[in-house]
């Protein structure tokens, strides 16, 4: 795979790619700006990372040590608010300091 800059269009592209190879193991999301984050499906443990890349080496590497059992249904949705709460704060903290330097 190819990972490309921190261009919204790519991200959204490298999420999906991210999903489309893992979805099934991992829960993935990218809540904003160099935070990438993926949970295990069966556990629940997180893994985090600064670029889609990194997260997906950081997947392999995990699922090498402990594969995740596949769920084998044609589409699914994250239930409750599974991303770390940690991760979310410091998204917002980040967005509300980038809005202040803009005023």
């Amino acid at each position: 795979m190819v990972w490309l800059g921190n261009v919204t269009g790519v991200d959204e592209w490298n999420l999906d790619e991210l999903r489309w190879h893992w979805g099934s193991a991992y829960l993935i999301s990218h809540p904003c700006l160099d935070v990438w984050l993926a949970q295990r499906r069966d556990d629940r443990d997180a893994i985090r990372a600064g670029t889609p890349g990194e997260l997906h080496d950081r997947i392999v590497d995990d699922y090498t040590a402990r594969p995740v059992p596949r769920v084998t249904v044609p589409f699914m949705l994250p239930v409750g608010n599974w991303v770390m709460p940690a991760a979310i704060s410091q998204c917002q903290r980040k967005r509300r300091s980038e809005a202040m330097l803009r005023v």
